[in-house]
């Protein structure tokens, strides 16, 4: 989809942190209010197979995944969902997406950058 910025399915091991230098990017963890934001950037990344409602909502509670959002000057700039295996030391990066405004602007690779150091506490292999 153009303007937009998207992964699914990839699998990584945990590699060293990146600094975009953005001082108005956040991350953080997704939240039930997130769940607009994140099904509107779904539809629009990934037409066909798009994750729904009761998947996120799962996924944000789950203890077995990680679901953080970025904002850019208070407005909704993309997720990044990581799901880890009971008893495994390797972190899977299900699903990226970066709204078209936030696109090439650092976002995508502080997500990264992001659940990378969540999945290293997690003491993926380095």
């Amino acid at each position: 989809v153009p303007g937009l910025a998207t992964a699914r399915g990839a699998v990584f091991k945990c590699a060293p942190m990146v600094s975009t230098g953005s001082k108005r990017l956040r991350i953080r963890p997704a939240r039930e209010q997130d769940l607009p934001d994140l099904l509107s950037l779904e539809v629009r990344a990934f037409e066909d197979g798009a994750l729904s409602r009761r998947s996120f909502r799962r996924f944000l509670s789950g203890s077995g995944s990680v679901l953080l959002v970025a904002t850019q000057e208070r407005m909704f700039a993309g997720y990044a969902l990581v799901l880890f295996r009971p008893r495994s030391r390797i972190a899977r990066l299900y699903s990226l997406a970066v709204s078209g405004p936030a696109a090439r602007r650092g976002v995508g690779v502080a997500l990264i950058t992001a659940v990378e150091g969540i999945a290293r506490r997690r003491r993926c292999k380095v």
